[in-house]
This record gives structure tokens, sequence and C-alpha cells, in this order.
């Protein structure tokens, strides 16, 4: 059984040998391949297409191609700051007479490449007709790229939603060292 792998594997790496140092009648044996951009493959039998100069057709009823879109500015994160640095309420009680109990807020930096040496995140609890209880202001310091910070929210006697945003940020890559107001409330220059 061994004699026949080791066969099998004398047979391959001369396949494999001979198709490496073989280019046929090619003309272009010192000219590099194209680089292939676009999606990686995945295991599918899909066909492989080179990249061309004719502009690629958009998906039906989105007006989006399937390129990679290009990296935000730093303007266009500071400015929506919020979908960057992702939080989410977590209500786990709301009382029967209006009142929220072990609430907390998770941040997540979904910047792969941004630190975030201090975030200031206004959590503001609003009651069942929308009106706005009680805003609060909680500072987060030191979020690496791709981290997870959770904030204790204090019990509340009234209101049963929590609405959260981002509102000044320090950052050396995105402000420069500076803390700066962010996100819905304020337009960066």
């Amino acid at each position: 059984m061994r004699k026949i792998i080791f066969l099998f594997m004398i047979l391959f790496i001369t396949a494999v040998a001979i198709q490496l140092s073989s280019c046929g009648n090619s003309d272009n044996k010192n000219k590099p391949e194209k680089e292939i951009s676009g999606e990686p493959a995945d295991s599918t039998n899909a066909p492989q297409t080179r990249p061309t100069d004719e502009k690629p057709p958009t998906e039906p009823g989105t007006g989006t191609t399937g390129i990679i879109p290009p990296k935000p500015s730093k303007d266009d994160i500071l400015a929506n700051i919020d979908q960057y640095l992702v939080s989410t309420a977590t209500i786990p009680m709301v009382s029967a007479d209006g009142g929220i109990h072990n609430a907390s807020v998770t941040l997540k930096n979904t910047l792969t490449d941004v630190t975030i040496q201090k975030a200031i995140v206004e959590v503001s609890i609003l009651t069942s007709d929308g009106a706005e209880f009680r805003t609060d202001y909680y500072i987060l310091q030191n979020v690496e790229p791709g981290e997870t910070e959770i904030i204790k929210i204090p019990n509340a006697s009234r209101g049963n939603s929590i609405v959260t945003h981002v509102v000044k940020l320090k950052s050396q890559e995105l402000t420069n060292g500076e803390m700066i107001m962010v996100g819905h409330r304020v337009t960066p220059k």
C-alpha cells in the first residue's frame, strides 16, 4: 500500500514539474501574469474573468458593482462615527411601571486600523412616548481595533428604551490627537 502511495506521489510531482517547466510555444514566457482583482475565489467552479477596460455591470436594482468601495476618508468616518464605533443597548428588564434595570451599552470598534484614545458616549433613556427622561455621558479610553467595551447603565425609575451616540472622540489616526465633536450633531471640516 505504501509503495502505491509512493508511486502516485512520484507521478504527481513529475507531472507538476513538467507543467511548471514547460511554457509551450508561448511568446510571453518572461511577461508576468496580470493580477486578477475582485473577490477571492471560492470552492465553486465559477469561471474566472480578467479585468478589462469595460465598465463592470451593475447588480440589478442596486446600481452597485461587485467592486470593493474605496476606504472612507477621515471626515466621512468622523461624520458617521456611529457606523464605525457601533453601540448597542441591552435592556434585560423593563418594569411594568416603566423603569429600566440592569441595562448596559456595548461599544465595538469596527475600524481595523484605528485606536480610539478617548470617546464620549451619549446615552439617552427614553420614555414610552419617545420623550427624553435622562441623558448621561460616559468616557471610554483606549479602545483598540476590534475591541468591545461595556458600559453599565444605572437603573432608571422611568423609561423603556435607550438611544446611544458617540459625540466626542480623540484618536491619533483620525483627529491627530485632538478631542473633537463627531457624529450626527457635527459635521467635521
